[in-house]
């Protein structure tokens, strides 16, 4: 047994400060009040007859500027393929392409992609919301990019700008 297991050692208690005491930030009210002193301005006189009108300004140079409407996200006629989904399964078959590398590889997967039908039916604005492979990304991308155009979805009997989310699954046979 040694020395150092016998020996008692006493608890250690440390007593901390307390913390200093907040000291509100004061707020001073400066007067930033602008005096202007009307000497100092000279007054111009402008000589327009009571019963004479300020002519119109007429601005028939200015570029009009088109606004897109808003995206929709939810429409009560949902975007659709030209000719319905038969068509565009058939679309997708004949034009989309598996990525050779991505075949060598044995990579499968479904990339979910997420784009805008413009109210003429044409497509923008493709992004990839889940990917599967870079190479099945940018085929998945390109299938839509070169879709044909779309019959716009509508609310109120009119077409707008809808989003649609759309699947894409890669399969090896």
């Amino acid at each position: 047994m040694s020395a150092w297991e016998d020996d008692f050692v006493p608890p250690i208690t440390i007593t901390l400060p307390p913390p200093p005491p907040v000291v509100p930030p004061q707020i001073k009210v400066i007067d930033n009040e602008v005096k202007l002193d009307p000497q100092n301005f000279p007054l111009i006189d402008i000589d327009l007859p009571n019963d004479q009108a300020i002519p119109p300004v007429i601005l028939d140079d200015l570029p009009v500027i088109e606004t897109a409407p808003e995206i929709v996200d939810f429409t009560e006629v949902m975007a659709s393929f030209v000719g319905g989904m038969e068509a565009w399964y058939t679309y997708l078959k004949t034009h989309l392409k598996y990525p050779k590398q991505e075949q060598r590889m044995g990579i499968e997967g479904t990339v979910i992609l997420r784009f805008v039908i413009n109210i003429d039916g044409s497509i923008q604005d493709i992004e990839v919301i889940r990917s599967a492979s870079p190479g099945l990304d940018q085929a998945a991308v390109t299938v839509i990019e070169n879709s044909p155009k779309w019959h716009p979805g509508k609310n109120g009997g009119r077409p707008v700008r809808s989003r649609m989310t759309m699947p894409i699954r890669f399969k090896l046979q």
